[in-house]
């Protein structure tokens, strides 16, 4: 009997004292400023997007700067888009894909957060999923509204406004993605997001220095998007090769104060 009653007072003291220990253990904790999204760096991907009718196969370029945005001060530029390439491993813009949505946008660093807008430039359904935005705690939420100039028939035909509701965890343990870069360990998050439309999901899986190393979508489970990272180009010179515009452009510090010069502006 009263070994029973110790080994109850031990659960309970075991129990008590769990609540006082760390719930965050599965966090990373990584600086996302050392992956390279705020400076001029370029990650290439290997995109899988398939249907119930058809599997594409495409190369998408994030380009990323140390510009800030200026819709949004806080944050930096960065643009997606269509690439192609050839067997010497070269990649330039592909014009001959056209999106209806092909802008420069914001991405936030910070050393406990990331956030950035998905590949909606490349595909629109995007949009509605889950965001790629990360923090260093164990589970996180955000909601926001999408407005018609979104809506993308049949999975989302938003009319008006559609507020769409999202949630994030880490998951325990590291996956090993073999990549050309070498084997690289990473993090895993897995998103849910749900509107009146249905539920989206993602799953990404980050690395400390090369950030997005491999993320898959399920658009209300009809499409799916998988995205591969081939490779990071670090510099605005060696991201030129690929994106001249976007590395040297009116964006960029050093031509825009010669265009501010030559023009006389602000």
């Amino acid at each position: 009997m009263r070994t029973s009653i110790l080994s109850v007072v031990c659960i309970v003291c075991l129990f008590f004292l769990s609540s006082f220990l760390p719930k965050d253990k599965v966090v990373p904790g990584f600086d996302y400023r050392e992956m390279g999204y705020s400076q001029p760096t370029a990650f290439i991907y290997h995109v899988v997007h398939k249907t119930q009718y058809a599997t594409w196969e495409d190369s998408a370029g994030l380009f990323c700067s140390d510009n800030v945005f200026n819709s949004a001060p806080g944050m930096t530029t960065t643009e997606w888009t269509f690439l192609a390439g050839d067997s010497t491993g070269a990649f330039w813009v592909d014009r001959s894909k056209q999106s209806r949505h092909s802008f420069t946008e914001g991405t936030a660093t910070r050393d406990t957060f990331l956030f950035m807008h998905p590949a909606r430039a490349c595909y629109g359904e995007l949009q509605c999923c889950p965001y790629p935005y990360f923090e260093n705690k164990a589970e996180w939420t955000w909601d926001f509204e999408v407005g018609e100039a979104w809506n993308v028939g049949p999975l989302f035909p938003i009319k008006g406004k559609e507020r769409f509701y999202m949630n994030y965890k880490w998951v325990e343990g590291r996956k090993a993605f073999e990549t050309p870069m070498g084997p690289l360990s990473c993090a895993r998050v897995d998103a849910t997001c749900r509107s009146t439309f249905g539920v989206s999901t993602a799953t990404y899986y980050l690395h400390e220095t090369y950030g997005l190393v491999h993320f898959s979508v399920s658009a209300l489970d009809k499409e799916f998007f998988e995205f591969s990272l081939i490779k990071k180009v670090n510099g605005r010179k060696e991201m030129s090769k690929i994106y001249h515009h976007f590395a040297y452009g009116w964006s960029a510090p050093d031509i825009r104060r010669q265009l501010e010069q030559v023009l006389g502006t602000k």
